[in-house]
């Protein structure tokens, strides 16, 4: 059996919240289990955290049960985007950039190297790793 410390918190968090969705639509695990193909042990071990949903099973849990998939996931933080740095966001900010970025995404490797280069000469190129602060 897995340690709980060994569970990923949002598998821990999607089966608690099955197990309180399936409660309050007064479900038991055998009666969710037969509406989803699976065996009632199969939805112990989602309320545990110990397997994950697959998408199509989320699905048919919610489908099941009359909720918004969406409810499956209370209380987790929404995901992250990433942020454009400064200077990406400096780039980005005008239609001559936008060309230019749009141009270098085309590029082929060898000619994404050899347009590295030329930044080189130019004196337009900073090495990437010297912005990396050490910790302290």
């Amino acid at each position: 059996m897995t340690a709980r410390s060994q569970i990923h918190p949002v598998d821990l968090r999607i089966g608690e919240c099955l197990r309180e969705k399936r409660r309050q639509a007064g479900w038991s695990q055998e009666a969710l289990a037969r509406a989803i193909g699976v065996s009632f042990q199969q939805i112990q071990k989602y309320e545990r955290g110990l397997n994950r949903l697959s998408s199509s099973k989320l699905h048919a849990v919610a489908t099941a049960l009359g909720i918004d998939i969406d409810d499956l996931f209370e209380g987790l933080p929404p995901p992250t985007q990433p942020t454009a740095t400064p200077a990406i966001a400096s780039l980005l900010a005008d239609e001559d950039g936008m060309a230019i970025a749009h141009g270098l995404a085309r590029l082929q490797p060898r000619d994404r190297k050899n347009t590295l280069e030329i930044l080189k000469i130019l004196g337009l190129y900073t090495d990437a790793k010297s912005h990396i602060q050490p910790h302290t």
